[in-house]
């Protein structure tokens, strides 16, 4: 009974190893390229393997997405081949299969998935600033380039009359492209003439463009139809510089916080420190009811108390007297600040009083000393409410 025993398991033995053996023989195959689930950045793709026998190798076949490919073959020695193929692939997911057979004719085949982002694309550029119909006067003047990009840009350079000039890069929200959006940014001082801006990019897959455009700067403010805030890296145009010009909008309005923003009723807002200006579809510009947004409501009228140095406003049925008044007086009236919409109250250790379009503010002193009449900046607060909610 031992000896049948032992025989039998001599027999399977034998099986074993005739089963296994093209197994083991079998050339393997090894250093995939792409690797597996990957996926390729854009441009020149490679794809390939490294092959090793047990015996010399004989032949190789490569399959991209079940179509015969012809790679190059590289013998590293007798039983070690490098297997690379190089294409340029539009976007989408392929299968490479690849066959591998040695000279007693065992082989080997292998398959793996890998996506591709597609083709190389070089970068788009587009002057944003000055755009085509913008003139801002001799100063300081804002260059903006717009680079769309497969990915990231390394070291823009940007040029104005030949020379290069510091810059910063800004990435941009998402636009619902595939391409990286980003700005090229630089403020220079530039006198009056025509000048001329170079920028030369190149992203991280190595596609380079280039771009050359030339503007005209003004010799004053009045030859001029845009204007840029430092302060605040924005610029005020058209309708929006000239009503802004015309009634002393550094101290009503302030700088600009915002860029024009196109609304759904065909108005066109942009929003300053102590205002938003609304320019409407006939061309002409109001001031938006920020105290009134702010406020939430008129609050309850009171009488008129027919005193000297107090005006009453019916249309509210509210007053306005003191520093309030004088500086309603003097820096526009109705126009600019509208009704008072409140009496004078007190909020945080300051005296304010609330208009259809602003709030003064007066700060209170332990000396009661008088101090200025300010204005709330309720269009830089608005402003950053609407981003929040966007964000």
């Amino acid at each position: 009974m031992t000896k049948w025993l032992t025989a039998l398991a001599g027999v399977v033995l034998v099986l074993l190893l005739l089963l296994t053996m093209p197994v083991a023989t079998s050339p393997g195959i090894v250093e995939l390229l792409p690797q597996p689930g990957s996926t390729t950045p854009p441009g020149r793709v490679t794809i390939g393997a490294t092959l090793v026998g047990g015996r010399p190798l004989q032949r190789v076949e490569l399959q991209l997405n079940g179509r015969p490919v012809q790679p190059a073959v590289f013998v590293r020695d007798e039983r070690t081949w490098v297997v690379r193929y190089q294409a340029e692939l539009p976007a989408g997911l392929y299968t490479v299969r690849v066959t591998a057979l040695d000279d007693r004719g065992h082989s080997r085949t292998h398959s793996w998935d890998f996506a591709a982002s597609g083709l190389r694309q070089p970068p788009t550029l587009m002057l944003v600033e000055p755009g085509p119909e913008s003139r801002f006067a001799r100063g300081v003047v804002p260059i903006v380039v717009r680079v769309e990009a497969q990915g990231d840009i390394a070291e823009p350079l940007l040029l104005v009359d030949g020379q290069p000039v510091p810059v910063e890069l800004t990435l941009l929200p998402p636009n619902g492209s595939e391409k990286l959006v980003r700005e090229i940014e630089a403020t220079i001082w530039l006198d009056s003439g025509e000048h001329r801006v170079e920028a030369r990019v190149t992203d991280e897959y190595g596609a380079s463009a280039s771009g050359e455009w030339t503007f005209a700067v003004a010799a004053s403010e009045a030859e001029s139809n845009a204007r840029y805030f430092r302060e605040t890296g924005l610029t005020i145009r058209g309708p929006f510089k000239q009503y802004w010009e015309s009634r002393n909008g550094g101290i009503v309005f302030g700088p600009p916080v915002s860029p024009e923003l196109s609304q759904p009723d065909g108005i066109t807002v942009q929003y300053f420190r102590y205002a938003r200006m609304e320019l409407h579809p006939d061309g002409s510009v109001t001031l938006g009811h920020l105290g009134l947004e702010t406020l939430g409501a008129v609050q309850p009228p009171v009488s008129d108390p027919a005193q000297p140095g107090v005006r009453y406003f019916p249309e509210t049925g509210h007053t306005l007297r003191g520093d309030f008044l004088a500086f309603w007086e003097q820096h526009g009236g109705l126009e600019i600040f509208g009704f008072p919409i409140s009496e004078p109250q007190l909020e945080s250790g300051y005296r304010v009083q609330y208009f259809e379009r602003a709030r003064f503010e007066q700060r209170l002193t332990t000396r009661n000393e008088p101090q200025p009449v300010e204005l709330a900046p309720l269009g830089e607060q608005r402003w950053r409410r609407e981003q929040q909610v966007a964000g």
